[in-house]
C-alpha cells in the first residue's frame, strides 16, 4: 500500500532522527523537534500504520520506532537523483586526491582513507583492473651479474615485477638493446598477441623475457579476486550496532576473506551509478545487518575499479551516496588521464 504524503514525511523524519541518534524515535519527540502541526496521538496512529506495513519496528506499542530495512529503502529512494555533496566534503576529496594525482600507487589508499573519514565507517577501493591486460611499458634492471628484474607496466597503471636468471652476465648495453627492441615489438599488445607474435632472431635472453611477460600477464588475467585497500575498520567497529560480540566477530571474519570485497565489487553497476544494498538485501549472510554503498569507476571497456563503504543500516545515506559518487568521478578522471597520456 502506498504511503500518504504525511505518513511518508513522518517515516523520513524517523529515519533521519534515528540515523543521527541511534535512539528509538517517539511521537512526542517528532512533534517537539520538528514542529509538526498535528498531535502526538495522530503521529502514533501513523506509526502504527508504518509498523503494520513493515517500514518501522517497535519493541512494544508505546515504544519509539526504529527503521526497518524497508524504511531505509524508502528513505534512499526518496533522495534526489543527484543528491548534492556539501562543499566541505567535496573540497576534502578534491584536495586529498589532487595531492596524489601523480602517485598512482597512492590513489586507492588515499581515496579509501578520505571516504572513511568523511562518513565515519569502513571504506574500500579496488585497484583498477584492465578488461584485457595490455603492456604499456617495461624496464629491465640489473640486480647483479646473473639476475635481471623485469618491471612490467600495464595499461591501467598496474605494475608487475619478475626476476629473470641469466646464464651469463649481460652488459648494460645489451639490456638496453633488448629492452628497446621488445618495447617496439610488444608495447600496447595483449598477452594473446604477444604469445602468437612470430619474431625471428631472438636471443636466449629476449626469449626468457618474453616467456616471463606471458606468464605474468596470464597470471594477472586469471586472478579472480581484486586488489584493494580498506580503511576505517576501527570506525565501523565503534558503531553501537557492533556492540554485540558475535556480530563484530562475524563481520571481521568476512572482511578477512578477500572474496567478500570481490563479491561486493562484482555487484557494482556497469554504468557507474551509485548502488545501495541495505541489510537483508545483501546476498551474503554476514552482511545482512549492514549496508553497502558502492560505485564503479574508471574507463569502461579498458580499466575499471570500485569505490565503496560498509556501515550499519543506520547509515547517513544522504551523505554517503554523494561522497562515494564524487570519489568515483575523481578516480575515473585520474584513470582516464593514464590512458590518454
Amino acid at each position: 500500500m502506498a504511503l500518504t504524503q504525511r505518513t511518508g514525511d513522518i517515516l523520513r523524519l524517523i529515519v533521519t532522527d534515528y540515523i543521527s541518534s541511534a535512539v528509538p524515535v517517539g511521537s512526542a519527540s517528532l512533534v517537539r523537534h520538528h514542529g509538526l502541526n498535528v498531535s502526538p496521538a495522530t503521529i502514533r496512529n501513523d506509526m502504527v500504520k508504518l509498523e503494520d506495513e513493515g517500514y518501522i519496528l517497535r519493541l512494544h506499542t508505546s515504544a519509539g520506532g526504529i527503521p526497518a530495512d524497508k524504511g531505509y529503502r524508502f528513505f534512499v529512494e526518496s533522495l534526489p537523483a543527484n543528491q548534492p555533496l556539501d562543499e566541505s566534503r567535496q573540497q576534502a576529496l578534491d584536495q586529498a586526491l589532487e595531492g596524489v594525482r601523480r602517485d598512482i600507487e597512492q590513489w586507492s589508499r588515499v581515496a579509501a582513507a578520505t571516504v572513511s573519514e568523511l562518513i565515519g565507517t569502513l571504506a574500500f577501493v579496488t585497484v583498477p583492473k584492465a578488461n584485457a591486460t595490455r603492456v604499456k611499458q617495461f624496464e629491465l634492471l640489473q640486480i647483479h651479474e646473473l639476475s635481471v628484474l623485469l618491471v612490467l607496466i600495464l595499461q591501467g597503471a598496474h605494475v608487475l615485477r619478475h626476476l629473470i636468471p641469466l646464464d651469463a652476465p649481460a652488459t648494460a648495453g645489451q639490456l638496453e638493446h633488448a629492452r628497446n627492441r621488445l618495447v617496439r615489438l610488444f608495447a600496447g599488445k595483449s598477452v594473446k598477441e604477444i604469445a602468437t607474435e612470430d619474431v625471428e632472431d631472438l636471443t636466449s635472453f629476449e626469449r626468457a623475457v618474453i616467456e616471463a611477460m606471458i606468464d605474468m600477464l596470464r597470471d594477472q588475467e586469471s586472478a579472480v579476486t581484486h586488489d584493494y585497500v580498506m580503511e576505517g575498520l576501527s570506525a565501523l567497529f565503534e558503531q553501537p550496532e557492533l556492540s554485540r560480540p558475535g556480530s563484530a566477530r562475524e563481520l571481521a571474519e568476512a572482511l578477512d576473506d578477500d572474496e567478500t570485497i570481490s563479491a561486493i565489487a562484482a555487484g557494482a553497476t556497469p554504468d557507474g551509478v551509485v548502488r545501495v544494498v541495505i541489510g537483508s538485501e545483501n546476498p551474503m549472510a554476514t552482511l545482512r545487518e549492514f549496508s553497502v554503498v558502492v560505485s564503479r569507476y574508471g574507463v569502461p571497456g579498458q580499466s575499471v575499479g570500485v569505490v565503496g563503504l560498509i556501515g550499519p543500516t543506520r547509515l547517513a545515506y544522504h551523505q554517503a551516496l554523494p561522497v562515494v559518487g564524487h570519489a568515483a568521478n575523481l578516480l575515473s578522471g585520474m584513470v582516464a588521464e593514464v590512458y590518454t597520456s
